[in-house]
């Protein structure tokens, strides 16, 4: 429908890139995969038998393995870190008491998410989400010694001020913060010019114990949204005086964590695939 002209290292770097030849696989990878792949077919298809369809089958050993294998990628470099699975993912309650047996925390989004994971035997939830009503708040204070509320507003830090002092607790607690541009994503927290003031105005709140700083940057193909945001971050709290820094024990990385290349990444992901 249509030719594309190339000039200069464009055509060099096309030549190059076309004339690379595939890596070829082993055969005893290939036929590892392939068995692998056949026995656990026969094992799904012997559960199906008598069942009715569809049917949701879960593999807690591969639940378990996942998240290990996620939190090794981190600790390599930052050995104090927690992995937190967002329940809004995958709800169901066997995922997540799978998830808590092998020693990773839940993040939930609803009281009814909250209710699920208090039923599991996570050691710590963290509760996130924009819209926390005045109920799903006492539901966390209730349960201050495995709950950690991420807040998301002014007007949310006097509400779980409100509910802890009912409840007769203080609730650990964390602000989400507005990604500064260019990150695109940019509904909810506080923004960075205000960051400080909010702090300041937590330590008027006895019952929450502001401890931590959270964001979102969506899901991303690679780091450098992350890597911005803690830039800006970092920048921004340099200046705090040391009672506002000594309050910091947590920073939550949100948003999606690419997996390393696998049979899933589309052609459209490599640069070739692209010049094709």
């Amino acid at each position: 429908t249509g030719r594309m002209e190339l000039h200069g290292d464009a055509e060099q770097r096309l030549r190059q890139l076309l004339a690379q030849e595939p890596p070829v696989l082993a055969r005893g990878a290939v036929e590892e995969y392939v068995r692998a792949a056949f026995e656990k077919g026969a094992r799904l298809l012997e559960r199906v038998r008598g069942r009715a369809l569809p049917l949701w089958a879960l593999e807690p050993a591969v639940l378990a393995q996942r998240p290990r294998r996620f939190r090794a990628a981190f600790e390599a470099v930052l050995p104090d870190t927690g992995v937190f699975y967002a329940m809004k993912s995958n709800n169901h309650p066997e995922v997540s008491a799978a998830l808590a047996r092998a020693g990773i925390g839940l993040d939930v989004s609803s009281g009814v998410e909250l209710r699920v994971a208090l039923d599991t035997d996570a050691r710590e939830i963290v509760f996130s989400g924009p819209g926390k009503t005045d109920v799903e708040l006492a539901q966390a204070a209730a349960h201050a010694g495995r709950v950690v509320v991420l807040m998301d507003s002014f007007a949310e830090l006097e509400r779980l001020d409100a509910a802890a002092r009912r409840a007769g607790v203080t609730v650990r607690a964390g602000v989400r913060i507005t990604p500064p541009p260019p990150n695109r994503w940019r509904k909810f927290g506080v923004p960075l010019s205000r960051l400080g003031a909010f702090f300041d105005k937590a330590r008027a709140c006895e019952a929450v114990d502001l401890r931590g700083i959270q964001f979102h940057s969506s899901w991303n193909l690679g780091p450098d949204a992350q890597v911005a945001v803690i830039r800006a971050l970092g920048e921004t709290i340099a200046a705090w005086p040391a009672e506002r820094l000594e309050r910091i024990e947590f920073l939550d990385i949100g948003g999606g964590f690419w997996p390393e290349p696998g049979e899933w990444v589309l052609p459209s992901a490599t640069e070739r695939g692209r010049l094709l």
